[in-house]
């Protein structure tokens, strides 16, 4: 019972006690007290990169909704090559014996010619309804429909990728999407877990009916390793997350010494090979006249 709780996610404590009914031999009673924690959150961010221009974000989530367990969650992220929108909403009991129901919108716009990706934008928009079904205690399948619109401009110097995928199926294309998913998750909580895996895997097929037909199959697998690190250290649980914000800094600092490493020379061998291989060249010149390189030619085959 103590840990059913604790994978709600709503309480940060759970103590469970049994005293023994007064003059009763073989009853007990069962207290349980609980300790609340803020589940609702607001997050807003700013940043800036030499591609994106200015990067704004935000979203607001309400993972118990006016105290019914409900979750509401939206979020917005803009910059000058990417648009994301996104609101999805949950119940958890939609019946009473504990099938979930969620829904879904989404649109997203991309400038991958924006962003020095290759030279093409996409607006996409779709909607999605998903119905959670447990099947044991830690066990769970999920069952889903949705649509989704697809809409691409490729210029006559894109990918060749693309303007084969245009021409083969037009710029505006819509997809039905179904999907059939399986979980096991037996992680003693939600926010800080100590012990448990989590495997999932979901099957999604454009079915019939829309203008693209296709199929994709993802596994995901997450391992615990705090209990195993106690084990191994004799350290408590918490022990574990000093550890790993050591390794993130460390992360971090990588990066920024690779960045500082990159020069004209890096560029124009980099150009070089794109060149040499890329179907999209469009985009890579982009990339060395902005970084002052030279453009290598074209290797011919």
């Amino acid at each position: 019972s103590r840990e059913r709780l604790q994978r709600l996610g709503y309480f940060d404590e759970v103590t469970i006690e049994t005293p023994p009914v007064a003059g009763v031999p073989d009853q007990i009673d069962v207290n349980v007290t609980v300790k609340e924690r803020l589940v609702n959150n607001f997050l807003a961010s700013v940043g800036y990169s030499d591609v994106d221009g200015v990067v704004l974000a935000g979203s607001v989530t309400l993972k118990n909704l006016f105290g019914t367990g409900k979750e509401l969650v939206t979020s917005v992220d803009t910059s000058s090559s990417n648009k994301h929108a996104n609101i999805s909403y949950v119940n958890p009991y939609y019946t009473t014996d504990g099938i979930s129901r969620s829904f879904n919108l989404y649109v997203s716009k991309i400038d991958a010619a924006e962003a020095d990706l290759a030279a093409y934008n996409s607006d996409t928009a779709g909607a999605s309804v998903t119905y959670g079904i447990p099947i044991s205690e830690d066990r769970s399948i999920s069952l889903g429909l949705g649509y989704e619109k697809v809409t691409l401009e490729v210029p006559v110097t894109g990918a060749k990728v693309a303007q084969d995928f245009v021409a083969a199926y037009g710029e505006s294309n819509g997809a039905i999407k179904a999907t059939l998913g399986w979980a096991h998750d037996t992680l003693d909580s939600p926010i800080f877990p100590t012990r448990g895996v989590v495997h999932r895997v979901t099957a999604e097929v454009a079915v019939p009916g829309g203008d693209l037909e296709y199929y994709r199959l993802t596994y995901a697998a997450t391992a615990c390793i705090l209990a195993a690190a106690n084990w191994f250290t004799g350290a408590p649980w918490w022990s574990f997350w000093p550890l790993a914000a050591w390794g993130v800094v460390l992360a971090v600092h990588y990066l920024i010494h690779k960045s500082r490493t990159v020069d004209e020379s890096w560029v124009a061998e980099r150009t070089a090979d794109l060149h040499s291989k890329s179907y999209d060249a469009h985009h890579i010149d982009r990339i060395a006249e902005d970084f002052g390189g030279k453009t290598a030619d074209r290797e011919k085959k």
